[in-house]
């Protein structure tokens, strides 16, 4: 029997629309938006400045740890290669050794992002912005993979003294600048309302444990090469792409002028606002209008209230509607067994409805039920999944996120 399992998708960062917006089919109506333009988004290795190295060709960096006297046999075991001891390191060494790794590998990522490099997987997109200063829906959504796991670190050199040592380790992975190109705008004037093409994206993925342990280095084969390389508690190549793939927190990173693309845009890195990438908290989020709560969807709008006679309405009906929702595995048929509506609302006076799709054209009514709840749910299998919610808000209230049971 599989184990159920809860997957929470903040609505914040689930596309959500009032289907209010939709655009009416009726002639006259408000014209659909135009689409993004032709922009090809690529990644460029490039040197990181005080990791680079003439000697190798990738970034190296220093490890140095302590080791007690009972545990230098060990350490020499590690460094040297060679001979065996029944000896297993101390408690000490390993946790000496394994801050050294992580230190190691933290910096590097951390110089990179001040650089306005990356180094591991993320989430990337493109998104209209209006004269008016309105966010459209993000488009051409991409998984770039600067280096699809953690590095190896590769023994180059070493130093053992009484009590540790030091190795100098090539880090076989590469920081990258983020690229972009575009082709000439045939048509301009469909882009007379849009100011700019805004580059969203996520956090990068987790491509290691921060609290497992390093425990030395071991003979492995690196591309051609047999190499003494570091242990550490690396996340496989199938386990980073679904952590980034689940990734759903967008920032705005960068944003490219649209009369600088009119006549199109040679190859040229993102122009990402210097250190813009290391202090992540300060981006602005992805959203037409701030949220009244963290995590939670305004339904009044921006909130400006600028006129005293402007009175909210002590209620009000609204219709929402999620973009459609992969739950981090867009290449799985999930097995849905519920899904809760999470916030503060007036259960009795909401109604929310599951649909599922397989390819996202064509989508079929799951389940639909009365308060936040559906549940009991089987045989349901999908690759995407959307919800629709009808409810009535009051002052204050606010919608949150969306739990779904998982089989």
């Amino acid at each position: 029997m599989r184990k159920e399992r809860i997957i929470r998708i903040e609505l914040k960062d689930a596309g959500m629309r009032s289907l209010a917006d939709k655009e009416p089919a009726a002639p006259g109506g408000t014209p659909a938006p135009p689409p993004v333009p032709d922009i090809r988004l690529a990644l460029k290795a490039g040197e990181l400045e005080g990791w680079h190295s003439q000697r190798y060709g990738h970034p190296v960096t220093r490890l140095s740890f302590l080791a007690a006297e009972e545990d230098m046999p060990v350490v020499r075991r590690w460094l040297e290669g060679g001979g065996e001891t029944s000896r297993l390191p101390g408690a000490t060494l390993t946790r000496n050794f394994s801050e050294a790794v992580h230190s190691a590998l933290t910096g590097f990522g951390d110089a990179a992002l001040r650089a306005n490099m990356l180094t591991a997987p993320l989430r990337v997109g493109l998104c209209l912005r209006t004269v008016a200063g309105r966010r459209l829906t993000p488009q051409q959504l991409t998984l770039p993979l600067p280096n699809a796991t953690a590095p190896d670190l590769v023994l180059r050199s070493y130093t053992i003294y009484e009590n540790g040592a030091a190795a100098t380790v090539e880090i076989m992975g590469d920081a990258m600048r983020l690229m972009a190109s575009a082709a000439k705008i045939e048509n301009p004037a469909i882009y007379s309302d849009i100011a700019a093409v805004d580059i969203i994206a996520t956090r990068q993925a987790e491509t290691f444990d921060e609290n497992g342990t390093a425990s030395g280095f071991e003979t492995e084969t690196v591309g051609p090469d047999t190499l003494r390389v570091a242990r550490y508690a690396r996340y496989t190549a199938a386990e980073v792409r679904a952590s980034a793939s689940a990734l759903d927190d967008f920032r705005v990173v960068a944003s490219i002028p649209m009369k600088e693309l009119i006549d199109g845009m040679g190859w040229t890195p993102v122009p990402i606002p210097e250190g813009a990438l290391s202090n992540w908290k300060n981006l602005p989020k992805h959203s037409d209008s701030a949220p009244p709560a963290e995590g939670a969807i305004d339904p009044e709008g921006d909130g400006s209230d600028t006129e005293g006679d402007n009175e909210e309405p002590e209620e009000r009906t609204e219709e929402f509607e999620t973009a459609p929702l992969s739950l981090g595995m867009p290449e799985e048929e999930k097995r849905v067994r519920g899904v809760t509506l999470r916030g503060l609302f007036e259960r009795d006076a909401t109604v929310i409805e599951l649909w599922g799709s397989h390819h996202r054209e064509n989508w079929h009514r799951i389940a639909a039920a009365r308060g936040p709840h559906i549940a009991g749910l089987c045989g349901v299998r999908y690759r995407w999944l959307k919800v629709r919610i009808r409810t009535t808000l009051r002052k204050g209230d606010f919608l949150e996120a969306l739990a779904f049971t998982i089989a």
